[in-house]
């Protein structure tokens, strides 16, 4: 059986959602710069109400899906001790330990898409 996480992960972090996402973004920065600024008509109201929705709707599931990415990354990077690079060369964890946990994080949120 699964766990809600794992669902969630599996929903959010699909290469559709996220190409979906990107498209939604794309066609709503289109509308936003197509419709003009100031008192509009019925339907050109309409569209740019819409278009505001459509907007904070995918940005949302864009936030959902970077929490997810960054809760799986830091899950599998996850060390016992304490946060802080000073912190962790101060309790045993060496400075080049430190430096390749950094980078394997790094490439894990390149590997995702993330700069």
């Amino acid at each position: 059986m699964t766990s809600l996480r794992q669902r969630l992960e599996a929903v959010f972090l699909g290469r559709a959602v996220v190409t979906t996402l990107l498209g939604a973004w794309l066609a709503c920065a289109v509308v936003q710069a197509a419709v003009p600024e100031g008192p509009l008509p019925g339907r050109l109201a309409a569209l740019r109400a819409a278009n505001r929705w459509a907007f904070a709707a995918s940005a949302l599931v864009g936030l959902v899906s970077l929490a997810l990415a960054m809760d799986r990354i830091l899950r599998r990077e996850r060390c016992p001790g304490p946060r802080g690079r000073a912190e962790a060369v101060g309790r045993g964890l060496d400075e080049a330990e430190w430096r390749r946990r950094r980078a394997r994080i790094a490439a894990g949120l390149r590997r995702l898409g993330y700069a």
